[in-house]
């Protein structure tokens, strides 16, 4: 193991000295579980990245119709032929 010695702004060492109190570790500990987290999640393999949950989301089947209905998709307005809005309730 290695011994390091650093430098800290005020506002950081009072965070490390909460979390670790939080978590009843020493400041050290606290850094060492800190560092441990970033190295596990910098080796992750690029495709179990939460983003790859979205690839697809734009895909899919009907409506189709959607650029020539936003209204009615977005804020349930039905239109009547010749264009004027038709909002139920009014």
């Amino acid at each position: 193991m290695h011994r390091l010695q650093i430098s800290l702004p005020e506002w950081q060492y009072r965070f490390l000295r909460e979390q670790a109190s939080h978590t009843d570790q020493s400041i050290a500990g606290f850094i060492r579980k800190l560092i441990q987290q970033e190295a596990q999640a910098v080796q992750r393999p690029v495709e179990e990245d939460p983003i790859w949950e979205i690839v697809g989301i734009g895909q899919g089947g009907p409506p189709y119709d959607v650029s020539e209905r936003v209204d009615e998709f977005l804020y349930s307005v039905q239109r009547e032929d010749n264009g004027s809005e038709n909002r139920p309730g009014r």
